[in-house]
This record gives C-alpha cells, structure tokens and sequence, in this order.
C-alpha cells in the first residue's frame, strides 16, 4: 500500500517512479526524488529497509544507479546525488544538511566541462566517460552529524561517528569518531 501511495506521489509530481521501487514493512517516506539529463527513471533502483525514515532528496544522477537503505535507518533532509552506487547499512542516523555524492558531478578538465551547462539548458544527457564515479557503503550503527559532507568511494566502517560539519575524504574505520574539514580520527570508540 506504502509503494503504491509513493508512485501515485511521484506522478502528481510528475516525477517518474524508480525502476525498482522496494520499501520494508512499517517504513515512512517522503520522497523527493529527481533524475538527471537522460537518465531513464526504470533503470535506477531505490531499496530502503523495514522501520525506516527517508525524508530527503535523492538524485540519481546517471542509469544504472541504485540507493540502498538498511534496516532502522534514517536520513532527514539531506541530499544523496548517485551516479553509481551508494550503501546504507542499519541502524544508520544521517542527521540534517547532509551531502552524500559519489561522483564528481563533471569532468576535472576544463575544456571537458565547459559546454556542461548549456548541454544541461539543451536537454543534452551529459557525458559521463570523463567523470570519475565511485560507490560509497556506510556500514551498520554509523551516526553522521548534521551538514557532513561524504565524497565519492568513501566506506564508512560500522559503528562509526562523523562529528557534525565534517567533510570526509578518505575511509573510516569501525568504531571510530572522525571529525574536521578533511575529517581526521578524533578517537577509538572501542
């Protein structure tokens, strides 16, 4: 009944449904979905697990990309930009404010990028081959504080804190706190 309600949401928005749509039992969701530039909306999949809380934005940004979301989790008004893959285990708090995207958005070359925004005026899908893209996987019982910002191919260890306005570039370990711009290991947990 929940999936149902959410398709009819995403069409009086006239935004297109996810290819796979898949939502666990007892879970609330307020979607606030987009697709980028050619980005065909039945080849992104969208899979959140029982007793969750999604309220955000997610933006599947190029075909093929998926969001994944655990068991018990929550997100709350923070924005996920995927282009191929980002994992959210359980147990997971994503506090306000918070950015979660794995790829660069455009190319590091200039002369790569610099018809990008008249392509995107244009309707013209961009081109991905000069981007680079990785997956980011934020294990089990992680808790990310408010206005973080998490970059491509990061892997967020289980049991993990990331103090709020950090920007984290590179892994964190199981039970760690991590903290600052870029986010440093403050301390072990365990």
């Amino acid at each position: 009944m929940l999936i149902s309600f959410i398709r009819r949401l995403l069409i009086y928005r006239r935004i297109k449904t996810v290819g796979e749509l898949k939502i666990g039992e007892n879970s609330k969701v307020i979607p606030n979905i987009s697709f980028g530039v050619g980005v065909l909306s039945d080849r992104c999949k969208l899979n959140i697990g029982k007793n969750s809380f999604i309220r955000g934005i997610i933006d599947f940004s190029k075909n093929d990309s998926e969001v994944i979301f655990g068991d018990n989790s929550s997100i709350n008004n923070s924005l996920i930009s995927v282009a191929s893959g980002v994992s959210i285990g359980n147990n997971v708090l994503i506090s306000y404010g918070c950015a979660i995207v794995d790829h660069d958005s455009h190319s590091i070359d200039y002369k790569l990028r610099k018809d990008d925004v008249l392509n995107a005026i244009n309707g013209t899908p961009p081109n991905w081959e000069n981007v680079n893209i990785k997956k980011i996987t934020i294990e089990d019982d992680v808790w990310i504080g408010m206005n973080v910002i998490i970059l491509k191919g990061i892997h967020i260890g289980e049991g993990s804190v990331v103090a709020a306005g950090s920007v984290v570039t590179k892994d964190v370990p199981n039970n760690t706190l991590v903290g600052g711009n870029p986010a440093k290991i403050i301390k072990h947990l365990k």
